[in-house]
């Protein structure tokens, strides 16, 4: 299988990275504030539901741009998306548990280890993870996961001290 590249887009600097690196210290400033430069968070952020409603929600509108239909959001393929999630992100593989697992998935966007200075929020790091898939453009395979011909998707979000994986699962 080929390794899609895993695009980090640093709003700031506008710089896409390859395939599970990033373009920063995969450590950053708190989402309260309260550390320094270079150092996690003194508690981690807990992904929700409702983040991984906005995975969905947010990839659907991207969808709409281009006139493709909603993708409905499917607690299997959700399941398949926090495990691999986690997997990668411990591993710090891309792609890694997909390409073992995949059996009856079309496809996957994933960023690996995204650091926390680049968001203050859970949400406000998915939006900017699939806004970078939708800005490689057609051809780009983040781009054409989103806008393919998929019916479901699931969205898994693994957080630890190396920092945020958020995977999409298509079928």
């Amino acid at each position: 299988m080929r390794c899609v590249l895993v695009a980090a887009l640093v709003v700031f600097a506008g710089m896409a990275t390859a395939c599970g690196k990033n373009p920063v210290s995969s450590t950053g400033t708190s989402t309260s504030g309260g550390s320094s430069a270079g150092s996690p968070p003194p508690s981690l952020p807990t992904a929700q539901a409702s983040d991984l409603a906005f995975c969905v929600s947010e990839t659907n509108r991207y969808r709409a741009m281009k006139g493709r239909p909603a993708l409905a959001q499917s607690t299997n393929v959700e399941q398949f998306a926090a495990a691999a999630s986690k997997n990668d992100g411990l591993a710090n593989v891309p792609h890694q548990y997909y390409q073992t697992h995949a059996t009856g998935f079309s496809a996957e966007n994933e960023v690996l280890r995204w650091p926390y200075n680049l968001q203050p929020t859970v949400q406000g790091i998915v939006a900017a993870a699939i806004q970078a898939f939708y800005s490689e453009g057609p051809g780009g395979g983040h781009y054409e996961n989103i806008v393919g011909s998929y019916t479901q998707i699931g969205c898994g979000i693994y957080i630890d001290t190396n920092g945020i994986t958020i995977v999409e699962d298509f079928r």
